[in-house]
């Protein structure tokens, strides 16, 4: 990212938003390619699809009056509308805080308070929780809900109301450049099983218009049925999958390596389980090396400095 940054500063003599202009350019480059995949609709979208719809976001975001360095909230499973304001906000330099969907109210009032955020984009059935947070600290934010409205704007009404009529060309033309930077040749296409607010998915769903992938995901509830559909369905792809056990666990490589080798530990995986009064809680599934001793405490404390809340955990070994 941070070279091909570099070579379009260097061609365009542009040093201020040159990410902004890397993820445009990106998008512009590979028109065609496929962008994403719903893997229950089997809706598509291509790199031109994506950019025209997170153009059109852009523009709503303008004309409700977002400017740098505000923040809007994303709180929803992995459908193909997700992303769209992710990149709208990074056109914008507008922070995007992506959070777990199945928070409690005391969770979301918790992050709320933090990112105290001009917009909050979720489900239809997450609205309650989200209310009753915003009125525990006097919030006044604008909701969009993904699929229906009813109280509140659904995705839908929230573009026609107000990305207004200033067409897409214009909004790329005016940080467009002609350029001659080479991205990285494309790869098939990666499955995404995590949420967005780990690090691994975002990772994936942030990179996919510089490195060029098409990504499948799905917002259904991950089970092993669903997982064994999902590349057997697509096998077309050719499908580079990520490596999970179980919905919503994180790679190894979201740890630390060298400190979970001092910790003795040869396997870890990380996965959650709904909690009625947190939301979800985290648990941690390890295998020790047989030569070494440690505890469950031990891993409980090496997990909690990474996630920063209480850990559940299955000791194998």
């Amino acid at each position: 990212m941070k070279e091909l940054a570099c070579r379009i500063v260097a061609q365009t003599g542009i040093a201020k938003d040159s990410h902004r202009l890397t993820y445009l350019a990106g998008f512009k480059d590979s028109p065609d390619h496929g962008m994403q995949i719903d893997g229950i609709t089997g809706e598509y979208d291509t790199f031109q699809s994506t950019l025209e719809k997170s153009v059109r976001c852009a523009n709503c975001f303008r004309n409700i009056g977002l400017k740098t360095d505000d923040v809007i909230i994303v709180m929803a499973p992995n459908h193909n509308v997700l992303v769209i304001p992710l990149y709208a906000g990074i056109y914008l330099r507008i922070y995007v805080a992506c959070v777990e969907m199945t928070l409690g109210v005391k969770e979301i009032q918790d992050n709320f308070q933090i990112t105290l955020s001009k917009i909050i984009f979720c489900q239809s059935d997450k609205t309650d929780g989200v209310e009753s947070a915003m009125r525990n600290i006097n919030l006044d934010t604008k909701i969009v809900t993904f699929n229906t409205g009813n109280m509140h704007y659904s995705y839908l009404e929230f573009q026609n109301k107000y990305r207004g009529d200033s067409p897409v060309e214009e909004f790329v033309k005016f940080y467009e450049t002609t350029m001659a930077t080479k991205f990285p040749t494309p790869f098939e296409s990666t499955l995404i099983l995590s949420p967005a607010q780990w690090l691994s998915a975002t990772a994936l769903l942030i990179l996919s218009p510089i490195i060029r992938y098409t990504r499948i995901q799905t917002p259904a509830q991950v089970t092993p049925e669903h997982v064994s559909f999902l590349p057997n369905n697509y096998k077309k792809l050719n499908t580079e999958t990520e490596m999970y056990v179980g919905y919503g666990c994180t790679e190894i490589a979201d740890i630390n390596p060298q400190k979970w080798k001092k910790s003795s530990l040869s396997i870890v995986a990380v996965t959650g389980v709904q909690d009625d009064e947190a939301g979800e809680l985290a648990v941690a599934c390890v295998v020790s090396h047989d030569i070494y001793s440690i505890t469950v405490q031990e891993i409980k404390d090496l997990l909690k400095s990474f996630v920063g809340y209480g850990f559940c955990c299955i000791f194998v070994g």
